[in-house]
């Protein structure tokens, strides 16, 4: 990709992106020209250019380019490499030209990579990753056997219940619900007596390993089942209180998910899944918690680009951003490419105040 030089460039030619926002409000200011900074790449002196032309057009103050040592036209950046020349570069500038409070939004032009390299894993994570996946292998195995079981009894009460196979969380899922499936129909064909109880009693049992007591006794309340299901599990005070219970629990389990990642809140939703919503949730949710740590993409507190996508799949834009490369508040982080669409005139402040 090459940059036309300023001057063939006219106003409308320049699309913003916006790619994150840290405070809800921004929208509902104005981005001020004294806001702003912007970030270059040394190596790409079509970018410098940009820089100025959009200076200029803005309105913003002279000395408000940051020119960075970066590769081109290599799209990522070593996170290393990042964070022993990017982050300190910026904090510098900002503190040594009293910009520290008063910049809230970041440039980067044209010649900057778009991504931040995944951030090496060090000790606590490496810990962290250990216990998930011993989790996730006794998850695994009480799943199969829990499967097993549900497939047994299928059989036992329809002989003709054919064997399956497939021991990935797809496969199992899909070989539980059949077997469930086919145990609730061959229950409900049952005449009522001690034969049809001890079925329902075990059936009941797999419902609750498998999707928790408190989904189960919602299930055991549907009026198909509850002719068939132990009086005390369908009884309507019981039921309303597995409700209530439900919605205290998903609460919960909500106010973990709104907290700071840590390992503790890691594990409190780990033992409040796999204590009340069963082992298809709780294996869900290691496998999530898994891929968080073993993400290639940074988690870093002060990445200045993160890859994504801007508007309408269109254009370089990205997502990622909360924290500024001086450990203050940013506001916003735009991208400028003078290979984007065209927009159409004020277009691109329309887009770009958050």
């Amino acid at each position: 990709m090459t940059c036309p030089p300023p001057e063939s460039c006219g106003r409308d030619s320049l699309h913003f992106a916006s790619l994150a926002a840290a405070c809800p409000d921004v929208s509902a200011a104005a981005l001020e020209p004294d806001q702003i900074v912007l970030v270059v790449n040394s190596n790409v002196p079509a970018g410098r250019e940009l820089a100025d032309f959009y200076a200029q057009k803005r309105g913003i103050p002279a000395g408000r380019v940051v020119a960075l040592d970066l590769p081109f036209p290599e799209e990522e950046i070593a996170f290393a490499r990042y964070d022993e020349k990017v982050v300190p570069a910026v904090r510098s500038f900002l503190r040594d030209n009293g910009l520290k409070d008063k910049v809230t939004c970041v440039v980067t032009l044209y010649g900057v990579p778009l991504r931040i390299g995944g951030r090496p894993a060090g000790p606590p994570e490496f810990e962290q990753i250990r216990i998930i996946k011993s989790e996730t292998e006794a998850a695994r195995k009480d799943l199969e056997a829990a499967t097993a079981r549900a497939e047994e009894l299928a059989r036992e009460l329809d002989p003709a219940y054919p064997a399956t196979q497939g021991n990935d969380p797809a496969q199992l899922a899909k070989r539980a619900g059949d077997a469930l499936t086919a145990v609730v129909r061959s229950c409900l064909g049952m005449p009522a007596g001690p034969p049809r109880d001890a079925a329902v009693a075990k059936m009941v049992l797999l419902f609750e390993k498998m999707m928790g007591e408190a989904e189960t006794a919602q299930r055991l309340a549907a009026p198909e089942l509850a002719r068939i299901a132990p009086p005390d599990d369908v009884a309507p005070e019981r039921v309303a209180r597995m409700r209530r219970q439900i919605a205290d629990w998903a609460r919960e389990f909500n106010d973990l998910k709104a907290k700071p990642p840590s390992p503790q809140v890691f594990a409190a939703m780990r033992t409040l899944v796999r204590e009340h919503f069963g082992l298809f949730r709780y294996h869900e949710l290691l496998t999530g918690q898994l891929a968080t740590y073993e993400s290639k993409e940074t988690e870093s507190d002060h990445p200045l680009v993160t890859q994504g996508r801007g508007r309408g799949a269109q254009g370089p834009g990205g997502a990622g951003r909360t924290r500024a490369p001086w450990g203050g508040r940013l506001r916003q982080v735009r991208l400028v490419d003078p290979q984007a669409r065209r927009a159409a005139p004020g277009e691109d402040e329309a887009e770009s105040d958050l």
